[in-house]
């Protein structure tokens, strides 16, 4: 399937990531309750996604002035060392195709793709008026051998 951006991280994906869905909703996570995880391995994928998101992300103190910070709250040379990300956020890579080069062969040059595709969809389509014919003329062929006999 082909993988794309959505609405949103399903509330199965934010627990397996250790993320509340407030805090998502606080850092920049959209989450879409009505989407369900119909495979584990998109479920995988995406708790993978979330936990680099939240590996790479600095969150700066609310009160920078509060005596006892957050243990959410990013230390003071972090956010010095913070810029500001311009672009796409995490953007999903297309992974390249998996095409093996081979030497062309005389029989690859000799094959005709289109005709071959147009028989074998004729045959495919003709298999069950080709066995009547075939069954017809073996009764045949058989009530011939009786009359001669």
């Amino acid at each position: 399937a082909k993988k794309r951006a959505g609405k949103g991280f399903t509330l199965d994906e934010l627990k397996e990531a250790g993320i509340n869905k407030r805090e998502a909703r606080g850092v920049g996570i959209s989450v879409d309750f009505r989407r369900k995880n119909r495979t584990e391995q998109s479920l995988r994928e995406n708790v993978d996604r979330l936990k680099q998101y939240k590996a790479n992300l600095i969150v700066f103190p609310k009160k920078s002035n509060r005596a006892k910070p957050r243990a959410t709250d990013a230390s003071k040379d972090e956010q010095s060392k913070a810029e500001q990300y311009i672009g796409d956020i995490m953007p999903i890579v297309k992974a390249a195709p998996k095409i093996v080069p081979y030497k062309i062969t005389e029989a690859d040059k000799k094959a005709k793709a289109f005709f071959t595709l147009r028989m074998e969809r004729s045959n495919a389509k003709l298999v069950g008026k080709r066995e009547v014919a075939a069954k017809k003329k073996a009764a045949a062929d058989a009530e011939a051998a009786k009359t001669k006999v």
